[in-house]
C-alpha cells in the first residue's frame, strides 16, 4: 500500500507559522507534522509515500531523509502550478505513480493520532473515509453525506440530517482509487483545475463503495489557522501519551506481544528493533545488570550494538555528554536503555543533547537542547518503580544538583516489560522501588493537575499493588507481572500530573541520609496525607480524592483498614522498611530549605516552610525500624 500526502497548498491562514516553509513543516510539540505522519504510518507498516509539493519543497525532502534511512521510499510530485491550481491539479499529476496500488490519501496538514491510523489500516472495508458522526458538522470545513453507511458526498456547503463531520483521510482500494482518479482526469481535460478533489469524487461516489469510517474517540483534525494548530498541540499530547506501543514479553526468546488490546499479533525483539529503524543502538545499561541471565537474551540479539554502562546511580550532566559522543563516534542510529530509571533517564539525556546545533562544542554546558526527532528510543525496564519508560521526564545532575528535564519527544518510542529482568534487583531495592511505583500512583490521583485520562490509570496502579504486593515480593511470577505493569501505569499517570509534596520531600532525605529514593519518599507520604485529610473536610474535591485513593487501596486487602492512608502503612509493613531515621533539628532546616517548589505547587495544600518541616519532624519522631541490608542508590 502507498500513501499519498498533498503538500502543495500554500497555507496562507497560518500566517506567519507558514510564511518560509510548507505548511506541513508546522510543528506540533517539537515535531513537524509531515515527520509525525510519516513516523506514524511506517511504524504501522507503511513505507512507500508519494508526495506532492509546491513551495519550499526542500525542506519537506529534507524531512523525509531520516525515514528514508529506515527503509521508507519516497516519490515527490512537484506542482509548479500551486499558486492557480488546488490539490486535484496535484493528484492528476501524481496519477502515474499510484495506478495499479491500494492507496492511503491525506492531506498534509491532518494531524491524526496512531490509534485511528491502524483502526484504518485494520479496517475489513473495502474503501473508506473518515467520519464523526458525534461531532458538531464545522461550518467551513468538509462534511461528508452519509447513506446506509457509505460515503455519497463530501463538500464544504453539504447540508442536512444525514451530513457529518469529515477529514481527508481516505483508504482507498485500486479500483475505487481508479474511478477517481479517472474523474480527476476529466476535470483537467476541461481545465477545471482549481477545485477541491472531492468534485471529482462526488460524481462517482456511489460507485467507489467509499465506507464512513469513524473517528469519534481519537484525534483526527486539519490544521488551518494558528488556533487550529494550538488546539492540536494540546489535545494529540494526550492521545500520544496513552498510545505509546508498550510490549509484554512473552518468553525467554523475546517474542513480544503488544499489551494494547487494540492492537494484536507478535514480534521478536529484532523485528521491534527494525521497525522503528535501528541497526546499530547505542545499548545504555549498567555493568551489573549487563552480566545477568535474563538481559543477555536482550543483548545477545543486538548483532551491531554499541554499549555505555559509564554512569552512577544519579546520572550527571558529563556522563551524558560521554554517552553522547560514544553515540556519534560508534555511528548509532537509535537507543536502547535497559535497566532502572538511571539507564533510561541517561538515554533520553542523549537524545536531547543530540538535538544540540553544534555538538562538538557541548562541554559541560548544562541547558540541554530540544530532543532529536528521528533518533528512536526503546526503553526496557529492569525495576518496577519510576515508571520513566513511558514518561517525558528525566533527571540528570548537574555539578552535584539535580535537575529535571520535560519535552514531548524524550517519551521512549515504545517501552519491553519483561517481568522476569525483575529477578535481577537486590531483595531492599525490589522493596523500595515497589513503593515508589505506589507512591507515584498514589500523589497522581491527588495532584492538582490530576484528570479524566490520568485518574483511572493510577487508580489501577494503586489496585494492583495493593492486591499483589506480598505475593510478588515473595517471588510470585504472575504477581511480578501485575505489579511490573502497575509500576508502568503509574509512570503513564505522572507523565500526565507530574509528582507531588512526597517526593519534593525525599530528595533531600536521599541525598543527606543515603536512603533510595523509593524508601525516602513513602518515608514523607504519611505526613503530607494527614495534612491533605486535615483539608479534605472543607474541600469536597480533595475529599473525593481520598475516598477514592482509599477505594482502590483498601479493596484490595484482606487486613481492612479503616482509611487509606492505614491501607498504605499496611503495604510499607509489607515491604519491611524503616519508617524513620535519625534527623538533628539542622537537618531538618537544611532540608526544608532544599525543597523543589514547583512538585510542591501540584500539591492540593500549599504548604509552608513550617508544614514541611513538620512532616520531616514526623519521620525522625517515628521508631526506628531495623532492616538488614544496606541502602542501595536507584538501580543502573
Amino acid at each position: 500500500m502507498k500513501a499519498l500526502i498533498f503538500n502543495s497548498g500554500l497555507g496562507s491562514r497560518l500566517g506567519s507559522i507558514a510564511a518560509k516553509r510548507p505548511k506541513c513543516m508546522a510543528a506540533i510539540n517539537g515535531e513537524s507534522i509531515f515527520a509525525r505522519q510519516v513516523r506514524i504510518l511506517s511504524d504501522l507498516g507503511v513505507r512507500d509515500f508519494v508526495v506532492t509539493t509546491g513551495p519550499f519543497s526542500d525542506q519537506i525532502r529534507e524531512a523525509a531523509t531520516p525515514f528514508q534511512a529506515r527503509g521508507c521510499s519516497f516519490s515527490f510530485v512537484s506542482n509548479d502550478r500551486y499558486a492557480d491550481t488546488n490539490y486535484l491539479y496535484s493528484f492528476w499529476l501524481a496519477r502515474n505513480l499510484l495506478r495499479g496500488n491500494d492507496v492511503l490519501l491525506l492531506h498534509g496538514d491532518l494531524v491524526f493520532d496512531r490509534s485511528f491510523a491502524r483502526r484504518a489500516l485494520l479496517s475489513p472495508f473495502e474503501s473508506l473515509g473518515a467520519v464523526n458522526r458525534a461531532a458538531l458538522p464545522p461550518r467551513k470545513d468538509f462534511k461528508a453525506r452519509v447513506l446506509n453507511g457509505r460515503i455519497e458526498h463530501v463538500s464544504v456547503d453539504a447540508s442536512g440530517p444525514d451530513c457529518y463531520a469529515f477529514q481527508p483521510f481516505y483508504r482507498l482500494s485500486e479500483r475505487s482509487l481508479g474511478l477517481w482518479l479517472d474523474e480527476v482526469e476529466r476535470f483537467v481535460q476541461r481545465g477545471a483545475l482549481d477545485v477541491y478533489a472531492e468534485e471529482a469524487a462526488n460524481k462517482v461516489f456511489p460507485l467507489m463503495n467509499v465506507e464512513a469510517l469513524s473517528y469519534e474517540g481519537c484525534f483526527v483534525g486539519e490544521v488551518d489557522t494558528p488556533e487550529d494548530l494550538l488546539h492540536a498541540e494540546t489535545c494529540v499530547k494526550l492521545f500520544d501519551y496513552e498510545q505509546q506501543p508498550v510490549y509484554e514479553a512473552l518468553d525467554p526468546g523475546c517474542r513480544l506481544i503488544l499489551r494494547d488490546a487494540d492492537e494484536s499479533g507478535e514480534r521478536t525483539w529484532k523485528e521491534l528493533l527494525s521497525l522503528h529503524g535501528i541497526g546499530r543502538p547505542l545499548v545504555v545499561c549498567g555493568p551489573r545488570a549487563r552480566s545477568s541471565g535474563p538481559i543477555r537474551a536482550y543483548l545477545d540479539d543486538l548483532d551491531h550494538a554499541a554499549a555505555f554502562d559509564g554512569f552512577s546511580p544519579n546520572p550527571t550532566y558529563d556522563q551524558a555528554v560521554e554517552a553522547f559522543r560514544s553515540f556519534r563516534a560508534q555511528r548509532c542510529d537509535g537507543l536502547v536503555s535497559i535497566g532502572g530509571g538511571s539507564a533510561i533517564d541517561l538515554a533520553k539525556c542523549v537524545k536531547a543533547l543530540l538535538g544540540a546545533p553544534d555538538p562538538l562544542e557541548l562541554g559541560t554546558h548544562p541547558d540541554l537542547p530540544s530532543p532529536r526527532i528521528d533518533v528512536p528510543h526503546i526503553a526496557v525496564p529492569t525495576t518496577a518503580g519510576t515508571g520513566s519508560e513511558s514518561t517525558r521526564f528525566a533527571t540528570v545532575y548537574v555539578n552535584g544538583t539535580k535537575r529535571s528535564i520535560s519535552s514531548e519527544r524524550l517519551l521512549p518510542d515504545a517501552a519491553v516489560l519483561d517481568a522476569r529482568l525483575l529477578s535481577t534487583l537486590p531483595d531492599y531495592q525490589r522493596r523500595c522501588t515497589l513503593l515508589d511505583a505506589l507512591c507515584q500512583a498514589i500523589e497522581s490521583h491527588w495532584s492538582v493537575r490530576s484528570c479524566d485520562a490520568s485518574r483511572p490509570l493510577s487508580a489501577e496502579a494503586m489496585r494492583r499493588i495493593a492486591r499483589d504486593a506480598g505475593s510478588y515480593l515473595e517471588g510470585d511470577a504472575a504477581a511480578a507481572r501485575s505489579i511490573m505493569t502497575a509500576s508502568n501505569l503509574a509512570g503513564k499517570a505522572i507523565n500526565l500530573t507530574t509528582t507531588t509534596a512526597p517526593h519534593a520531600l525525599s530528595y533531600g532525605l536521599t541525598t543527606l541520609k543515603g536512603l533510595p529514593h523509593g524508601h525516602a519518599v513513602a518515608m514523607c507520604m504519611p505526613g503530607c496525607w494527614r495534612i491533605l485529610a486535615k483539608r479534605a473536610s472543607s474541600d469536597p474535591e480533595l475529599a473525593e480524592k481520598l475516598a477514592e485513593i482509599e477505594g482502590s487501596l483498601a479493596q484490595e486487602t484482606s487486613r481492612g483498614p479503616s482509611s487509606g492512608l492505614e491501607a498504605f502503612e499496611s503495604i510499607v509493613e509489607l515491604a519491611g522498611t524503616a519508617r524513620s531515621t535519625t534527623l538533628s533539628n539542622d537537618d531538618v532546616a537544611h532540608l526544608t530549605g532544599t525543597v523543589n517548589l514547583e512538585r510542591l505547587a501540584n500539591f492540593p495544600v500549599e504548604l509552608s516552610p513550617e508544614d514541611v518541616a513538620e512532616v520531616y519532624r514526623g519521620i525522625a519522631r517515628e521508631p526506628i525500624a531495623e532492616h538488614v541490608e544496606e541502602p542501595q542508590g536507584k538501580e543502573a
